[in-house]
């Protein structure tokens, strides 16, 4: 009987030790991006690893952003949520696959308040007059300012950019994973459009006169002066506000003067397109949590930052014409932060498959 007992204990362990090997050859491979399956012989494991991966993902985002104007402007800008999103292919490297790279075309959309509350311009005598028979030909400086309140432009702005990063992964358990990535964006396409303003200027003249003296409209005086004055400056000399200033300017464009008060513009250029190839910086981390072996969603935060720059040459607001061109194309760099987050899915492509031996009961693999 002893014996007997003595035989079944070392039957007993022989067979625990062969299931425990077994299980270890069986047992999921780490990370789960290669999760390994049993033949169909039962006698060997299909190790599949993928290295390819493609991701569609949108985001959102709060922005801040600083411009730097052109010439004499002073226009701020008050930027607001971003939303757009993003699709990626990302290859890993070698068996292990966790170190990869990643390519990408991104959209973005955000939009803001561009706001100018002390523009003022002075063309200097480069109209000549010819509504009025009484003056063919002459010479005048016009006088463009804002009538009273600022400026104020409704703007969208929409970028669309490659980035490539640099990507690292690793899992905390079997179904759970995480990913870093860093690199440049390259900006492609950056375009702004005004959707609404407000804008309301007054116009004024000065006739470099060089014969004699003109009257001066709406006030029955005689003015000696070689210039001659229709200006925000000559009605205050005259104590005329309100009412009578109105009336004023109203009397001199009645008279075929290129002068007025509150005038909207009667064109205008809703539209900025900023130069492309300008370069940003991206920072994505975030959890992916995997719903099989080709299949995950991620949920990523992100930070990028970068600037763009615009041709602001000759820029003017507002012409003697009355041709109004957006704050946009008076903002010569324009820098960007962006903060948010990412969410998307993600699926294996092009599987590789290795066949790996189980262990054999009693030896390690």
């Amino acid at each position: 009987m002893k014996k007997l007992f003595t035989i079944l204990l070392l039957i007993a362990a022989a067979q625990s030790h062969g299931q425990a090997g077994t299980q270890k050859a069986h047992k999921p491979a780490y990370p789960p991006a290669k999760l390994p399956q049993k033949g169909k012989n039962g006698k060997q494991i299909i190790d599949t690893v993928f290295n390819f991966w493609v991701s569609a993902n949108l985001h959102c985002g709060l922005t801040n952003s600083s411009i730097t104007n052109a010439g004499t402007l002073s226009t701020t800008f008050n930027s607001s949520a971003a939303l757009g999103g993003d699709v990626q292919l990302a290859y890993f490297f070698g068996k292990s696959a966790v170190v990869g790279i990643t390519a990408g075309l991104s959209w973005s959309s955000f939009s803001g308040k561009l706001t100018e509350d002390q523009y003022s311009e002075t063309i200097n005598g480069a109209m000549t007059d010819n509504a009025n028979p009484n003056r063919p030909s002459r010479p005048f400086t016009q006088i463009i300012s804002l009538t009273k309140d600022a400026v104020v432009e409704e703007v969208s702005l929409h970028s669309f950019s490659l980035p490539v990063t640099a990507a690292w992964r690793g899992y905390f358990s079997p179904r759970v994973g995480f990913q870093v990535e860093v690199g440049p964006v390259f900006n492609l396409h950056y375009t702004g459009t005004m959707n609404s303003t407000n804008a309301k200027f007054d116009y004024e003249a000065i006739y470099n006169y060089q014969d004699i003296g003109r009257y001066l409209p709406g006030t029955g005086n005689n003015n000696p002066a070689q210039a001659f004055e229709i200006t925000k400056s000559m009605a205050a000399k005259y104590n005329m506000t309100g009412p009578q200033y109105l009336a004023y300017m109203g009397s001199a464009a009645g008279g075929s003067y290129p002068v007025g008060t509150g005038i909207t513009p009667s064109s205008l250029n809703s539209s900025a397109t900023f130069a492309s190839g300008n370069i940003s910086f991206l920072v994505r981390a975030g959890v992916s949590c995997y719903l099989s072996r080709v299949w995950s969603i991620n949920v990523v935060a992100f930070f990028q930052s970068g600037s763009v720059n615009n041709n602001t040459a000759d820029y003017q607001l507002i012409n003697e014409k009355k041709y109004y061109n957006t704050l946009l194309n008076g903002i010569a760099n324009m820098h960007s932060s962006m903060a948010g987050l990412r969410i998307g899915i993600s699926h294996a492509l092009f599987y590789k498959t290795h066949k790996v031996l189980p262990n054999k009961p009693g030896k390690k693999r």
